[in-house]
């Protein structure tokens, strides 16, 4: 089991039985049930692969007595690929998020973080509507990547030289959400190289 939707355990037995904590439901990062501490870094075990929606947010639902959590920080391990929407939304605390190996990143699903700066991985291959919406955030690191998708690994290439396309950094340059935050390029190259990579991302703009 990989996925599994909102709601999915709501008033189930199975989910009541379950140990304060993350619950998974197979690899799945189901649900935060109980009461999260103060300043808490959530560190996910090596082996989860998904995270459902609203896995913070929405727990609410199921869960009366559940405190909205204080959360610090994320790391997400190399083997999570999928964030769904609304994940962690609303995680006002959340200073920084280790993203891991994600490749899917759900709507909405760090809105509303106190992240000042998103490092995307080489593997991340869509990023959904406001996924980093915040008024906190106030740097984006961008590079292309010398492997393919799913490759596991972080290998940073020139903008427009790797396999992430050049449509995926125009998309990012146009995003409503992001006018006007800087962007700091972690590309290998030379001042020459950078120049060029600037004005290849500005001619991308409408």
């Amino acid at each position: 089991m990989t996925h599994v939707g909102s709601g999915a355990f709501q008033n189930c037995g199975w989910f009541h039985d379950q140990p304060s904590g993350v619950v998974y439901f197979g690899k799945a990062a189901y649900a935060y049930k109980g009461t999260m501490p103060e300043n808490t870094v959530l560190a996910l075990k090596e082996g989860t692969v998904s995270f459902s929606y609203s896995f913070i947010a929405g727990q609410t639902e199921m869960n009366p007595t559940f405190d909205y959590p204080t959360l610090a920080g994320l790391i997400l391990p190399q083997s999570c690929k999928y964030v769904d929407a609304y994940a962690f939304a609303g995680a006002k605390n959340m200073k920084f998020i280790d993203l891991g190996g994600v490749q899917y990143i759900g709507r909405e699903a760090f809105n509303n973080s106190a992240c000042e700066s998103i490092v995307l991985p080489d593997s991340v291959r869509f990023v959904g509507s406001n996924a980093f919406s915040a008024p906190y955030i106030k740097a984006i690191h961008l590079n292309d990547s010398k492997n393919p998708f799913a490759s596991h690994k972080d290998r940073h290439e020139k903008i427009g030289e790797g396999s992430i396309g050049l449509e995926a950094f125009e998309r990012m340059v146009n995003h409503p959400r992001l006018k006007g935050i800087p962007i700091y390029l972690e590309t290998p190259n030379e001042l020459e190289g950078y120049a060029r990579e600037i004005l290849l991302l500005r001619n991308m703009e409408k």
